[in-house]
């Protein structure tokens, strides 16, 4: 419950817990968490931001400056992709991550793949100077609260559906649960952390990889 505690310590003793419960279900999103989530797992909605985008055009006549680019306008010329980032990353690298954050306050993604398939598509007779994107700090920020909210339910539900959970202790005896107590820690597991989906893995490619730095100049875009 300390805002200032590391996530990545909290995920460790959750990861013991899930191991002493015995629930496949907790025991993956925590590694996912914990180490990253790989292109073939499915993203929870809170690992997903928005990106937006602005431009200098210029021509012979002028020059414009710092002008936002409608996303409609992108994602009818350069696809979805380029406005929703999937953040893939270990919670430990997020954190890592907003403590070297730009003074600024937000992050971005190399656009120079994009500057290619917008050129002379939002200014016709204008030349794209530069693009910029932006990803709001607060999208990182929402799941280090989301991780911690989560396990705090967790914690706080299943002491109440399970009450002998208290007795859990490093080198204590194995933990055992009844036939009903496992079926409320699975049930719960699955609720809290997936919520109505019964299928967590995706037989499905991914549409993107991105690699994500605070600054716009540094990172990748790759279909």
């Amino acid at each position: 419950m300390d805002e200032n505690a590391n996530v990545g310590a909290i995920l460790l003793k959750l990861r013991f817990l899930a191991a002493k419960l015995d629930t496949d279900i907790l025991e993956e999103w925590v590694r996912y968490e914990a180490e990253g989530y790989p292109n073939t797992a499915d993203l929870p909605d809170y690992r997903t931001a928005h990106i937006t985008y602005t431009g200098t055009f210029f021509n012979i006549a002028r020059q414009l400056n710092n002008i936002s680019i409608p996303s409609a306008l992108v994602a009818q010329i350069a696809g979805d992709n380029w406005l929703e980032l999937p953040i893939r990353e270990s919670l430990p690298l997020i954190e890592d991550r907003l403590r070297k954050k730009s003074p600024e306050g937000h992050f971005g993604i190399d656009c120079s793949n994009l500057k290619l398939l917008l050129e002379d598509k939002i200014y016709p007779g204008m030349s794209i100077v530069d693009i910029n994107s932006r990803i709001d700090i607060g999208a990182f920020n929402n799941i280090q609260h989301t991780v911690r909210a989560k396990t705090l339910n967790f914690t706080l539900q299943i002491e109440k559906q399970v009450p002998a959970v208290a007795s859990i202790e490093v080198g204590a005896r194995a933990f055992e649960m009844s036939a009903d107590e496992q079926k409320s820690v699975k049930r719960l597991t699955q609720h809290i952390f997936y919520g109505d989906v019964t299928n967590i893995n995706s037989s499905g490619d991914a549409n993107s990889r991105v690699n994500v730095n605070s600054t716009d100049n540094s990172s990748n875009v790759a279909d």
